[in-house]
C-alpha cells in the first residue's frame, strides 16, 4: 500500500515538473517567436527599402 502511494507521489511530482517545464518552454518559445517575427518584419522592410 505504501509502495503504491509512493508511485502515485512520484507520478504526481513528475507531472508537476513537466507542467513547470512546459510553462517555461512556452514562455521562452513565445519570447523567441515575438523576437523572430519582429526580426522578420525588420528584414522585410529593409529588403523593400534597399530593393
Amino acid at each position: 500500500m505504501v509502495y503504491a502511494d509512493f508511485i502515485l507521489e512520484t507520478k504526481n511530482s513528475k507531472i508537476k515538473s513537466l507542467i513547470q517545464m512546459n510553462r517555461l518552454c512556452m514562455c521562452v518559445y513565445h519570447q523567441w517567436s515575438v523576437i523572430n517575427s519582429t526580426d522578420g518584419i525588420f528584414i522585410l522592410t529593409s529588403l523593400l527599402l534597399h530593393g
